[in-house]
């Protein structure tokens, strides 16, 4: 099957309504990094929609964990198997393994928390910006990634921001009628957690609602509707691999 055939096949089965607004959430994200001969690590994958397009885009070997905990997508991990049996992705390996439970040999160059970074613990994320205790939770979190990340790795950390008009207000936002606002932070405070354990902070960008476009890539569109943002990290220290 050609790439595009692929690309159209992934964009159904994973949930995109086209194939086109699956290629530009990909290429919003990824935004010129080099994939190619990379080794991508997908933390909490769902059903594979980034893990696909990484192996699509040439990368070495991706590693893809969903566990399917709470917070997950229910059915994920099976449309997840279907993806790269049917697409026949040799590149791509995938688990049911936490990132603990899971035993790595090398370290990876990408690693992607696209919507998973709250689920890592939803306890300690509530008040992480405010309690001692759940600040140290995450920030052992944000270790043990560093830990399997290789020098000048890249880290991209996707999800909403805590701060949104509804949620402010309240009340259920039309544009994201399930998060629940308090189980999430600012890009602010991610930012702070990651820079304290030896990364730098490469960009931060508001996702871009597809029909309008870059011009609804700023705070004020994401306030008003989703809160959604894309922040990436790079790792400039040694790799701290086995420094556990």
């Amino acid at each position: 099957m050609e790439i595009q055939g692929q690309v159209n096949y992934i964009s159904s089965l994973v949930g995109y309504k086209t194939p086109a607004r699956y290629s530009a959430r990909a290429e919003f994200v990824f935004d010129a990094l080099e994939l190619k001969n990379k080794r991508v690590l997908d933390v909490g994958c769902g059903k594979g929609g980034l893990l696909a397009w990484a192996a699509l885009q040439g990368a070495a070997f991706v590693l893809g964990l969903e566990p399917e905990e709470e917070g997950a997508v229910g059915g994920s991990y099976a449309t997840l198997e279907k993806v790269v049996s049917t697409l026949s992705l040799d590149t791509v390996e995938i688990s049911r393994s936490t990132l603990d439970g899971y035993s790595l040999s090398k370290p990876f160059d990408i690693v992607i928390l696209y919507n998973v970074i709250n689920h890592l613990n939803e306890h300690a994320v509530v008040d992480l910006h405010s309690n001692p205790d759940s600040y140290n939770i995450f920030l052992g979190i944000a270790k043990k990634i560093r830990s399997v990340m290789a020098a000048n790795g890249v880290l991209i950390l996707a999800d909403a921001a805590r701060s949104n008009l509804w949620g402010d207000l309240g009340t259920k936002s039309p544009f994201a009628r399930t998060l629940e606002w308090r189980k999430h932070q600012n890009p602010a405070i991610w930012r702070a957690l990651f820079e304290h354990v030896g990364f730098r902070t490469l960009d931060l960008r508001w996702s871009q609602h597809y029909l309008l476009g870059k011009w609804s890539s700023n705070f004020l569109m994401r306030y008003v509707t989703s809160s959604h943002f894309v922040m990436r990290f790079i790792l400039n220290n040694e790799n701290t691999m086995g420094n556990r």
